[in-house]
C-alpha cells in the first residue's frame, strides 16, 4: 500500500509540472506586420534574413527587458528569440526597434539618427536607405504565443529623377546635394515616443544633405538617373525653394531649383518622388528684396498702417529680428531697434537711431559665388533715411559708411564667398531718427 501511495503522488507530481509547462512558450516569435522596410526598390519593401529586432518585453505592469529577436522568415516577418520564455497565462506589453545604430527601446522611449549628411548609393539601388530609416513598434497585452506589431517608418524617402536636359552626354553623377530653407532639419537625432507613435526631432541636424554615387553610368542627352535619399520628416513652407546641386563625374556642375507655391509636408514612410533638369550654374545671381517694383517683398515681416511719429506705431508693433526667405537663402534683420515695413510708405522703417542703437541686415551666402555689388535705397517721405546723421555701411570691409540719399551702391572688389557680410544701418549723434528701407540689390559672380 505505502508503495502504492508514493507512486500515486509521484505521478500526481508530474502531472502538475506538465500542466505547469503547458502554459509556458519556450522561445518566443513576433510578427512584424504593416509597412517594413529594410531593402528597398521603390515599389516594395521586405525584411531581410538576419535583421534583427531589439525588443524591450515584460508581463503588463511589470518592468520590461530587453532582448535580441532575428528573423528567420523574410516573407512572413517572423523574428524569434529561441531564448526567452514567457508565461501563456499572462499578457505581455513590448516595445520593437528595428536599427543599425547602437541603441535599444528604454522606459517607452529612445534616440535615433534618422537620415544622413552624407548618403552612399550605388548605381541606382535604393539599399543605403535601410539604415537610415530606423523602425519602431509597440504592442500591449498581447499573448504571449501570439504576438504581432506594427512596425513604423522615422525617415522620408525621397525619389529623384535626375533628367539630363542638355544636349551632350552627361559623363555621369558624382553627387547630388540637396539644400532646404534655413532652419529645416534634413536629418538629425529623432526620440521616438513609442506610446504615441511620435517622433520628436531634435535640433543637432543641418537643411543640407549629400548623396555621393558609385557607378551611375553614362546619361546620354534626355535620358535620366534615379537617386534615392532618406531625410528626417519635414515641412517647405510656402514660396519657399529647394535647390539640388548636381556635380558630374568630370567635376561640371548643374543646378535646379523646385519652388512651393503652397505648405508642403515630407512625412515619415512617405516616399515623395520629383524629376530635375539641372542646368549649369549661372555666371551672376541678382537678388532684388523689398517694395520696389520687381522686387520680391519680404515674407512675414511685421507691418502697420502707418507711422505717425506721436502714435509711435513702429515701436509698439514692429521686431527687432527676424529671417525672411529669398531664393538663395534667409536675409536675417538684427536690430537694437524695432522695425516694420509701414504700408503707407512702402519701406522698412528702422525707428529710433541713436548713435547707441543700430540695425544690421546679414545677407544670404551662395556657395560658390562672391558678392561683388549692394545696392541699397531709402524712401522719399517725411520721415525718411536721407538725414545727414544716418550713415550705411558694408560689414566687414574696408568701404567706408556713405549717407543714404536714394539709391547707394557699394562694389566690394575683394569680397570671400564664405564671409558673411551685411548692411550695417547706424546714427552718428544721440538724436533718435529713422531710416527707411525701400528696397535692397545684391549681385553675386561665380567664382
Amino acid at each position: 500500500m505505502k508503495r502504492y501511495l508514493s507512486l500515486l503522488m509521484l505521478a500526481t507530481l508530474l502531472a502538475c509540472n506538465n500542466d505547469h509547462e503547458a502554459t509556458l512558450t519556450n522561445g518566443v516569435t513576433i510578427k512584424a506586420t504593416q509597412q517594413t522596410r529594410t531593402s528597398f526598390d521603390g515599389s516594395q519593401s521586405a525584411w531581410s534574413a538576419g535583421d534583427k529586432l531589439q525588443v524591450a518585453i515584460g508581463a503588463t505592469g511589470a518592468t520590461l527587458t530587453t532582448h535580441e529577436f532575428v528573423n528567420d522568415d523574410p516573407s512572413a516577418g517572423l523574428f524569434t528569440n529561441n531564448e526567452l520564455t514567457l508565461d501563456n497565462t499572462l499578457t505581455y506589453d513590448l516595445y520593437a526597434l528595428h536599427t543599425a545604430q547602437n541603441t535599444v527601446p528604454d522606459n517607452g522611449v529612445a534616440e535615433v539618427l534618422i537620415g544622413a549628411a552624407s548618403q552612399q548609393q550605388t548605381g541606382d539601388s535604393a539599399a543605403h536607405i535601410a539604415a537610415l530609416d530606423p523602425l519602431y513598434g509597440s504592442a500591449t497585452g498581447v499573448q504571449a504565443n501570439n504576438i504581432a506589431i506594427g512596425m513604423n517608418h522615422t525617415a522620408v524617402v525621397l525619389r529623384i529623377e535626375v533628367k539630363n536636359a542638355t544636349e551632350e552626354d552627361i559623363a555621369g553623377i558624382k553627387s547630388v546635394q540637396i539644400t532646404a530653407p534655413k532652419g529645416v532639419q534634413l536629418y538629425g537625432t529623432g526620440t521616438i515616443d513609442f506610446a504615441s507613435k511620435k517622433v520628436a526631432m531634435g535640433s543637432d541636424g543641418a537643411n543640407s544633405i549629400t548623396i555621393n554615387i558609385q557607378n551611375s553610368g553614362t546619361l546620354d542627352a534626355g535620358s535620366a538617373f534615379t537617386v534615392w535619399a532618406a531625410t528626417a520628416p519635414f515641412e517647405m513652407a510656402a514660396n519657399s525653394v529647394m535647390r539640388f546641386t548636381v556635380t558630374t563625374s568630370d567635376d561640371k556642375v548643374l543646378e535646379y531649383k523646385k519652388e512651393f507655391a503652397a505648405s508642403t509636408d515630407f512625412e515619415a514612410g512617405v516616399i515623395m518622388s520629383t524629376t530635375i533638369a539641372p542646368e549649369p550654374r549661372p555666371e551672376q545671381i541678382v537678388i532684388q528684396w523689398g517694395y520696389l517694383d520687381g522686387y520680391t517683398a519680404p515674407v512675414g515681416m511685421p507691418s502697420c498702417e502707418s507711422d505717425i511719429a506721436a502714435e509711435n506705431t513702429v515701436n509698439k508693433i514692429g521686431a527687432t529680428s527676424g529671417s525672411y526667405p529669398t531664393e538663395y537663402g534667409n536675409i536675417e534683420i538684427d536690430s537694437d531697434v524695432k522695425y516694420a515695413y509701414v504700408i503707407a510708405s512702402k519701406c522698412i522703417r528702422f525707428r529710433d537711431l541713436t548713435s547707441a542703437k543700430s540695425a544690421d541686415i546679414k545677407l544670404p551666402i551662395i556657395d560658390g559665388y562672391k558678392l561683388t555689388q549692394v545696392a541699397t535705397t531709402v524712401g522719399s517721405g517725411h520721415n525718411t533715411g536721407k538725414r545727414s546723421n544716418i550713415s550705411i555701411s558694408i560689414m566687414p570691409s574696408e568701404l567706408g559708411a556713405k549717407t543714404p540719399s536714394g539709391t547707394t551702391t557699394f562694389d566690394l572688389e575683394n569680397s570671400i564667398s564664405t564671409q558673411q557680410y551685411s548692411i550695417h544701418i547706424s546714427n552718428t549723434t544721440d538724436v533718435k531718427t529713422p531710416c527707411d528701407i525701400t528696397g535692397i540689390q545684391l549681385t553675386y559672380v561665380l567664382e
